[in-house]
């Protein structure tokens, strides 16, 4: 089915809305339309930048190249399109590659992120923990953003505590150890990463201990987190974050229960 106008598919409200939403929270939203736009742009707030292959203005408003989204890394890319979604997608994917992402507002708010698979790995050495000197926050590049996004989960979320966390930043491994050695960071860029998938160089991956308890009829007991912290209601497993008073000089020493 085609479409003669992006408005027959893609509510303009919707847009706008997103966009203000993730203005106020620090990001940097660009709008990428595959082939013709003839959607009315002028009806959104802010200025934003508009990407499409062919065209250099629309409506008097400039339109840059895909080439111009490398340099301009917007954390979110809105596609509007309604039958190449998939292609348009596939052609912009390295946006993952800083953490942004897609967002598809065909028929609801559709988010894509660069897909990440966990797993858990067993292993029979101990496990060492070093903290070194470095500081993440000191040579953070988004700052601001991580600022701005701090302030805007306090005004219209929630107020959480900015404390000290330690996040790895490498990993070595002999014949009988594991050696993963952590920087100082804090919540605030933890939750900041958290929410918007950054998978490189300032993605936190921050340390906490846990324990898996199971009963001696076979079951496992979770925690169910509370209604005001940043993960609300979600069943995690009891334990809590490092911070100072597990230091012993520049080793992470936790006593463990027997």
């Amino acid at each position: 089915m085609r479409y003669n106008n992006q408005e027959d598919f893609i509510d303009i409200g919707k847009v706008s809305t997103v966009i203000n939403e993730k203005i106020e929270q620090g990001q940097s939203v660009g709008i990428y339309s595959q082939g013709e736009i003839n959607l009315n742009l002028k009806n959104i707030e802010h200025v934003i930048d508009i990407y499409c292959e062919g065209k250099d203005h629309y409506n008097d408003i400039k339109i840059k190249g895909i080439s111009d989204i490398y340099t301009d890394k917007p954390d979110f890319l809105i596609v509007l399109s309604k039958e190449c979604d998939q292609e348009v997608i596939n052609k912009t994917s390295f946006i993952y590659e800083w953490g942004g992402k897609h967002i598809l507002l065909n028929s609801g708010i559709e988010y894509l992120s660069r897909k990440v698979t966990s797993k858990v790995v067993s292993t029979k050495k101990d496990i060492v923990l070093l903290k070194g000197d470095k500081k993440f926050y000191e040579n953070r590049i988004s700052q601001i953003k991580v600022d701005k996004y701090w302030d805007y989960l306090g005004k219209k979320v929630k107020t959480f505590f900015n404390g000290i966390m330690f996040s790895i930043y490498k990993c070595e491994e002999d014949s009988d150890k594991l050696y993963f050695y952590l920087e100082e960071t804090d919540y605030k860029h933890m939750i900041y990463t958290k929410e918007h998938d950054f998978r490189n160089y300032e993605h936190t991956c921050t340390v906490a201990s846990i324990a898996l308890i199971k009963t001696k009829d076979g079951y496992s007991v979770l925690g169910k987190m509370s209604g005001n912290t940043a993960f609300a209601n979600k069943y995690k497993c009891i334990g809590g974050a490092l911070d100072f008073s597990d230091l012993d000089l520049n080793l992470v020493n936790i006593p463990l229960l027997q």
